[in-house]
C-alpha cells in the first residue's frame, strides 16, 4: 500500500507547496499584498446620465439643451420646447456619434432606444 500521508509530506516539503481541500497548491513566486480599499463609497451624484442634445445639422438651427436622465415627462417636453422640436425626430447628441432614433415609453417616463 502507499502511504499517501508520507508522499504529501515529502511532496510539501521538497517543493514548499500546501494541501488545501484536496488541492495541492505550489507557490510560484512572491505574495503580493491588495491595494488598499477606499474605507467611503463616492457620494451619489443626483443624476444616471446628462445629455446636451441639439437638433440635426441639416436643420440649420445651432440650439442645444442639456437633459438631465432620467427625466420626469414634463423635462422631456420642455427640452422639445427649448429647440423648438415636436418630437424628437430630428434631435441627437450635441457632440457625440449617433444620434437619437427614437424614444419608447417606460415606466418612469421615456428611455433612449
Amino acid at each position: 500500500m502507499l502511504d499517501f500521508a508520507g508522499i504529501g509530506r515529502m511532496m510539501r516539503c521538497s517543493e514548499n507547496g500546501v494541501f488545501v481541500n484536496s488541492l495541492y497548491v505550489l507557490r510560484d513566486g512572491e505574495l503580493t499584498t491588495a491595494p488598499p480599499v477606499q474605507k467611503t463609497l463616492p457620494e451619489k451624484p443626483g443624476y444616471l446620465f446628462r445629455l446636451t442634445l441639439g437638433l440635426h445639422p441639416d436643420i440649420g438651427d445651432d440650439r442645444t439643451v442639456t437633459l438631465i436622465l432620467p427625466a420626469a415627462e414634463v423635462e422631456l417636453l420642455d427640452a422639445q420646447a427649448q429647440l423648438g422640436a415636436e418630437g424628437w425626430e430630428g434631435v441627437r447628441p450635441a457632440h457625440g456619434a449617433g444620434g437619437i432614433q427614437r424614444t419608447r415609453r417606460s415606466g418612469a417616463g421615456y428611455a433612449l432606444a
